[in-house]
């Protein structure tokens, strides 16, 4: 069995080595970087990709099929890279990982407690020297009420995070968690909007959720209110929430993702112009807190990722199905 991966971070490299001792019979071309389709012109027939972030393609699948290969393996929770449409249409099988929601939902809290602080203020005052408190109030989450957009495995985990510190915690899903029971209140949008000083949002992104976060949206917030997006930018409209921003209105945002971001994130861009004039307002903003998709990252997360992504591809393979396969359905 061959299987090309993409997108192959030097981290994940000794994980790739260790899968590939224990299945001798298994052959894996590593690529850094997205993948290409001469990528999969190359070297023969193959099952299947591995990929973290690759645009898989209808151009990509269909070299995929002159090739034998009927299987994508994602090694992430989102899947907004494939065209699934594509897939069904090509007879190809996509599956991702499910790991750990621990390593984003901490992440979400650390972001969401850094905005609130204004951690960045701070930060930017000290490097200048400038020791004044005048201006760095922060806000006490156990006076606030948070509002999660989505409140699957990570929201639901965040939500269980937020319990210990006293806030009022509104959720919004169309899946409501027995174990959130006494923990959180679910809410439609509208209601969620309205109430909340927080909204953090862990959704997937699909037609349903794209630019939820807008305009609209935006200005039902109470007035202060923060937004923190460690899911996809494409569920915020970004432009509103620059204006939201920019007008004062909004207090802050702590932004993992941001709309457009591959064209850049995931990238070494040192000495590059990024021609984003949206990204570059966002990065002026000192209430802004930006980081470039990472809360995922941590070495348990990065394991798991290359194993379980490995292992789907090996199930699909051998046995023709997989407990984490996914459709755009």
């Amino acid at each position: 069995m061959r299987i090309i991966v993409g997108d192959v971070d030097p981290d994940e490299v000794p994980f790739f080595d260790q899968w590939r001792a224990d299945n001798p019979g298994v052959t894996l071309e590593l690529h850094a970087g997205h993948l290409s389709v001469e990528d999969l012109r190359c070297g023969g027939d193959f099952a299947g990709v591995c990929v973290l972030g690759t645009p898989m393609t209808r151009e990509m699948m269909t070299e995929m099929v002159a090739h034998g290969a009927r299987y994508i393996s994602n090694r992430s929770i989102g899947y907004d890279n494939i065209d699934f449409a594509a897939a069904r249409d090509l007879g190809i099988r996509v599956a991702h990982v499910q790991y750990s929601p621990g390593s984003v939902a901490e992440f979400t809290l650390m972001l969401m407690l850094m905005t609130l602080r204004k951690v960045r203020q701070m930060r930017e005052r000290f490097a200048a020297q400038d020791f004044v408190p005048a201006g760095l109030d922060g806000r006490e989450l156990a006076s606030l009420t948070v509002g999660i957009l989505g409140a699957g495995r990570i929201g639901g985990r965040v939500a269980q995070l937020l319990s210990s510190f006293g806030c009022t915690v509104l959720a919004h899903d169309p899946v409501q968690r027995p174990e959130l029971d006494g923990i959180v209140t679910y809410v439609d949008a509208e209601e969620l909007f309205r109430r909340s000083d927080v909204v953090t949002i862990h959704a997937l992104l699909d037609d349903s959720t794209y630019h939820l976060v807008d305009a609209e949206a935006l200005a039902a917030l109470p007035e202060g209110a923060i937004v923190v997006n460690a899911a996809r930018g494409a569920i915020i409209d970004t432009p509103a929430l620059v204006d939201a921003l920019e007008s004062g209105r909004l207090a802050g945002a702590a932004l993992d993702v941001v709309e457009g971001e591959v064209d850049y994130y995931f990238a070494d861009c040192r000495g590059r112009a990024i021609a984003d004039p949206l990204f570059a307002r966002l990065r002026a903003l000192p209430t802004v807190i930006l980081t470039q998709h990472l809360a995922y990252l941590t070495r348990e997360v990065v394991e798991e990722m290359v194993r379980d992504g490995l292992d789907h591809m090996r199930e699909f393979v051998t046995t023709g199905r997989c407990d984490d396969e996914v459709s755009s359905d």
